[in-house]
């Protein structure tokens, strides 16, 4: 069913595409399949937002809170799902007699969900930053930046971003990217990379 899906994406046909995905991600669900949950979740949010009519969206306007929300939705917890698919044992303890067969998910490297749930957050981000929502895509990319096996270059570029969006939104908020800024330099510092703090003194 997922190369279905895929194959649905490849031909444009983003209605039958997204349809497939959301029988995927009830799948995955029920079989606490997280990393792959994530996965559909996010190809889910990539169809929506391919399928939206140009009517719906230019009759609302920016920022497309309604148009919007299905895919947002999708996206946001192809972001949490991949968080989840962390918290899996390195060994898959066995199941229970009588119970079903085990999480279709084995164990990931911590490293591998960082970069997953950052490609989830950074698509989050940039589908609602073409909304104009440019307030709003801060949030997906501060969670990213998150993560505890996040590293502090990808982390710095995260909060880098979360502060470029806050300055892009509609009411300008410079102190919170001001915080933000400070932030990346931070981890910028923590990475040995002090050449890439951004000048502070510009905001005074």
């Amino acid at each position: 069913m997922r190369r279905a899906a895929d194959l649905s994406m490849a031909l444009r046909d983003y209605e039958g595409a997204a349809g497939l995905y959301r029988l995927l991600a009830a799948d995955y669900k029920a079989d606490k399949a997280w990393r792959r949950l994530g996965a559909a979740q996010e190809s889910l949010g990539h169809a929506l937002a391919m399928s939206a009519t140009p009517r719906r969206w230019s009759s609302e306007g920016p920022p497309h809170r309604e148009a919007r929300r299905e895919a947002e939705a999708a996206l946001e917890s192809a972001a949490g799902c991949h968080a989840r698919a962390s918290v899996l044992p390195s060994v898959p303890e066995p199941p229970p007699a009588g119970s079903s067969a085990p999480s279709l998910d084995g164990s990931i490297p911590a490293t591998d969900r960082a970069r997953w749930a950052t490609k989830a957050g950074l698509a989050h981000a940039a589908f609602l930053a073409s909304c104009g929502a440019h307030r709003e895509c801060a949030s997906p990319l501060m969670r990213a930046s998150a993560e505890d096996s996040q590293n502090h270059v990808r982390a710095a570029l995260l909060l880098e971003g979360a502060a470029h969006a806050y300055l892009r939104s509609e009411v300008p908020m410079p102190r919170k990217c001001a915080i933000h800024m400070v932030l990346a330099g931070h981890r910028f510092n923590q990475a040995q990379v002090s050449f890439f703090v951004f000048p502070y003194g510009q905001f005074n």
